[in-house]
This record gives structure tokens, C-alpha cells and sequence, in this order.
């Protein structure tokens, strides 16, 4: 042991051993994380394939090796590495934090590999904010020149974004013992509370249910866009990052490339439908009793907020003439509202030349966001919601003291915890978002963009507003402040409390 001859920082020493690893099971953990990298590995076959069919492009090679590098280190603890306990006890929920949190990190490291042995933009930094960007669906890119990728690196960056929007652990608890209970524990590590509340079924059901909507659409919005007018490839590569509300493109002007209203409609649509909880999403397709994403209380109110958003923003852009008729100034404000508020990311105009109150609301909804349940990221709506009911609460509490107000969302009765959970993480939100901004501003952006770059990483949209607005990127930005935005992005994916706790802000007793 290091420090051996200072007894003092020796216990300490042994002290943070035990507090971190010493009653978890490190052999468990390492094997649920190298089942994460086979997946990974996976996609990254499935992208040499793809660079292969379109005639060996130079991404070829750097998928394929990469993809045996990966392989090996996911397959190595599988083969090596034996743990016997999981066959008698399940997996606890400080091993879950580990193993989402693990799984989630890893990812992201070795998503790297391709992007290096490609070379180009893809430094050391950039390949990591690229692969951040792609697994945490956040869509913000370093790159300036997207359509000088060759096709098999193009579809690895949205296979980063497609398998991080599931989920990585939501996607191989799937193959895990049904009658284990351990892909149980790990969803309900990963899935936020609120949005198994909302669901009103058991974790594993919650999972297939959320995987079959994920793959259903993700099939749909590839034979809708081909119908628009995109190529296969665009199609694929579109409905990857779509039904992910990542935001990825192939074009360097996004989707204002392509110049098709129709195309813009309907991409409006399948965002919005994929920012609301899957499991609404799924009873609107079945004939189970529990409500679906018409009749539930979140889900209404969350469009109803979106369509008000449109309809001003709307109106603000056409009396002052920035577009001619006012059927333009819904597409574009109806585009770019679902587009920051389902944290997609996509873009039709650019927004910084739209009026300050245009901005105002954007910026709002990006911080906001989507429901839960979904693959939006943001703070969610279904934290605002019970926040509001809460303080509507409080407030009939001062008029009629001796009347008793209870939270409710859909005439389900929400629990003081579930309510001081959401405050508190609403609370933990914004002051990362100052932070954030502080950092960004002390390392030379200006305030609108150090402020807008602090909520689109945290948030997971992608664009801000100022130099990182949507039709730029972030490749302008010094090396510290990529980092900066990295671990935001990350912070925003992981909901905050998973990578908390497992660095250790935590009660240690």
C-alpha cells in the first residue's frame, strides 16, 4: 500500500478502498461492462460492413480493427473473468449505479478508436466530443467539413447515437436471465423514477416495451423519409438520429439541405413523437387499458406547451417580415421548436437572426425538453409539471390551512418524495448550468454563447445560440472548454445522480 509508513493516510487509504469497491462485487461489474463493449463492438462490424459495401471507403479499416480491438476487451472478461454469486444473489443497486455509469464511460472511450485511426478533424479532444456527442444524443459537432466523411464512419457516428439513445444497458439487459431480476435492477438504475411512474408496469416489461417502440419507429421513419425524397442511406442515417433525438446529419447545412417542406413537416412530427414516454407511445398501438399518449395528463400538456411555443414564435416571425407568409413562419418555428424541444438538434434557419423573444422561448424549451421515458434529455416536463402542481398546492395550502392538497398528475396521487426528488433535481440542473456558463465565459465566449453552450451540453440538444448557434459548431472552442462541455454532456445523459454517486457525492457511512 502507498502511504504505509503514515499510519494516518494509511486507514484513510484502506478506508476509501472499502467505501468505493470493497463490498461490491468488481468481477460482476467488469463482466455486465464488457457485455456493453461486445454491443459496441458490434455496430462497429455492422459500420465496416456498411464502408465495405460502398467499395471499401478509407473507414474501412479503421472500423474494422477497431471493432476487433473492442471485441477483444468485451470478450476477455467473459472468457477470464468468473463470478459465481450472481447465481444465487441479484445485482445490488450500488453494483447497478457501477455498471450504468461503467458501461456508459466505456462506451464513450473506446467509441473513440475509429475516429483516431481515421485521423483528419478527429484529434485527440474532438474524437471524444464527437463520441460523447453520439452516445449522450446531445448532436453538438467539432466537425466543419460532415460530408467529406466517408459513408462508413458517417454511420458509426449515428450508431453511436442510435445505441445511446435506448440505452446501452436497457438494450443488453434484454439478454440477460429473465428470472434474475438483474436486468430489472439495472433499468431501474438507468430509467428515471418519475418515468416508471409513469408507466405503471414492471421494469422488465417497461424495457421491452421502450425497445419495441424504439425499433418500430426507427423502421418507420426510414420508409417515410425515402418516401420524402432522401437516398437510403440519408433515410437510415436520418431516422437513426431522429428516433435518438440526436441530431446528427450528413449534410453540413442539416436537414435545410435537403429544401423540402414536406420533409420538414413530417421530421416535426416523429420528433415530438419521439420526445414523449415510449410506453404512451406503445398503448397508442395496443389494446391495453392504461392510458396512451392522448389521454395522459404529461403528455397532453407537453404539445399543448409545444403548439403554444409555435404559435408566438410564429407570429413574431411574420409580422416583422423575416419570412413572407405566415405558413412559412409556422414550418420554421413548428421545425425548430420540436427540434431543441425533443433535444434533437436538427436545423431549417438560423436561429441567432430571429427576434430576442424568438430566442427567449427556444432557449426555454431547450432546457425543459421532452418527457421521460423517452430519449429526450433536458430537466423533462414531467418534472415541471409536478413542480407546478406543487407550488399550486403550497399556494391553496396558504388561503385553506386546514385543506388538504395533494400532488396529482392524472388523478394519481404523487408521493412527497417523488415530489422533493424532482425539485431537488431541477434545483442540481440549473446550478450546473450556471456553472457551466461561468466556466465557459472565464475561458473567453461570450455570455450568450458560454450561457446556450452550458444548457444544449447539459440539456443534450446540441446547438445554442451566439457561435455555437445551429448552423456553426463547437470546433472553434479552446481544448479546456470541449472538456467542459464533454462532461456536461455526459452529466446530462447520466441524469446527473448516477455519476454522482459513483464519484462519490454520497453519504460514505
Amino acid at each position: 500500500l502507498p502511504f504505509g509508513g503514515i499510519p494516518k493516510l494509511n486507514y484513510k487509504y484502506r478506508r476509501f478502498i472499502r467505501i468505493f469497491v470493497g463490498s461490491m462485487r468488481k468481477k460482476l461489474v467488469i463482466r455486465m461492462i464488457g457485455i456493453s463493449l461486445l454491443l459496441e463492438a458490434a455496430m462497429m462490424f455492422i459500420s465496416a460492413i456498411v464502408a465495405a459495401h460502398t467499395g471499401r471507403d478509407d473507414s474501412f479499416v479503421p472500423l474494422l480493427f477497431s471493432g476487433l480491438i473492442v471485441g477483444i476487451f468485451g470478450a476477455f472478461p467473459q472468457i477470464f473473468v468468473r463470478d459465481h454469486s450472481t447465481e444465487k444473489h441479484r445485482i445490488t443497486i450500488k453494483e447497478g449505479y457501477y455498471i450504468v455509469v461503467g458501461s456508459w464511460l466505456f462506451a464513450c472511450f473506446f467509441g473513440i478508436i475509429p475516429y483516431l485511426m481515421y485521423g483528419g478533424e478527429f484529434t485527440f479532444i474532438n474524437a471524444l466530443f464527437e463520441s460523447v456527442s453520439g452516445f449522450t444524443t446531445t448532436g453538438a459537432s467539432i466537425l466543419n467539413d460532415i460530408e467529406g466523411l466517408p459513408p462508413g464512419l458517417l454511420f458509426w457516428r449515428m450508431s453511436t447515437a442510435w445505441m445511446g439513445g435506448i440505452g446501452i444497458v436497457a438494450l443488453f439487459s434484454l439478454v440477460l436471465p429473465p428470472n434474475s431480476g438483474n436486468g430489472a435492477v439495472l433499468t431501474g438504475v438507468e430509467v428515471s423514477g418519475i418515468a416508471r411512474d409513469d408507466a405503471s408496469t414492471r421494469e422488465k416489461s417497461l424495457v421491452k416495451m421502450m425497445v419495441t417502440v424504439y425499433l418500430s419507429l426507427t423502421i418507420i421513419f426510414i420508409f417515410t423519409f425515402r418516401l420524402c425524397g432522401m437516398r437510403w442511406f440519408d433515410a437510415v442515417a436520418h431516422a437513426m438520429a431522429t428516433v435518438s433525438t440526436c441530431g446528427f446529419s450528413t449534410k453540413n447545412a442539416s436537414i435545410l439541405a435537403f429544401n423540402s417542406p414536406l420533409l420538414e413537416v413530417v421530421m416535426s412530427i416523429f420528433m415530438l413523437v419521439s420526445s414523449i414516454n415510449f410506453c404512451l407511445v406503445y398503448s397508442v398501438f395496443t389494446k391495453d387499458k392504461q392510458k396512451n399518449m392522448f389521454q395522459s395528463e404529461v403528455s397532453r400538456s407537453y404539445m399543448a406547451v409545444v403548439g403554444v411555443c409555435v404559435l408566438v414564435i410564429s407570429v413574431f416571425l411574420f409580422f416583422p417580415g423575416i419570412y413572407p407568409s405566415f405558413g412559412e413562419s409556422v414550418r420554421k418555428a413548428l421545425f425548430q421548436v420540436t427540434s431543441l424541444a425533443s433535444t434533437t438538434g436538427f436545423a431549417t434557419a438560423d436561429t441567432n437572426l430571429w427576434p430576442p423573444v424568438c430566442i427567449v422561448i427556444l432557449i426555454g424549451c431547450s432546457v425543459v425538453c421532452g418527457c421521460s421515458g423517452s430519449t429526450s434529455g433536458g430537466m423533462k416536463f414531467d418534472r415541471l409539471l409536478v413542480c407546478y402542481k406543487s407550488i399550486r398546492a403550497h399556494l391553496n395550502c396558504l388561503v385553506n390551512p386546514s385543506q388538504v392538497n395533494m400532488v396529482k398528475v392524472d388523478g394519481r396521487p404523487i408521493s412527497e418524495r417523488r415530489v422533493s426528488d424532482s425539485k431537488t433535481f431541477m434545483a442540481i440542473f440549473m446550478f450546473l448550468i450556471a456553472i457551466g456558463a461561468i466556466i465557459n465565459t472565464a475561458f473567453g465566449m461570450d455570455l450568450v454563447s458560454g450561457f446556450t453552450a452550458s444548457i444544449a451540453s447539459l440539456s443534450n440538444v446540441g446547438p445554442g445560440f451566439g457561435t455555437v448557434g445551429s448552423m456553426s459548431n463547437y470546433s472553434q472552442l479552446p481544448i479546456i472548454l470541449k472538456f467542459n462541455c464533454t462532461f456536461l454532456m455526459l452529466l446530462g445523459r447520466l441524469e446527473i445522480f448516477s455519476l454522482f454517486y459513483v464519484i462519490g457525492f454520497r453519504n460514505r457511512k
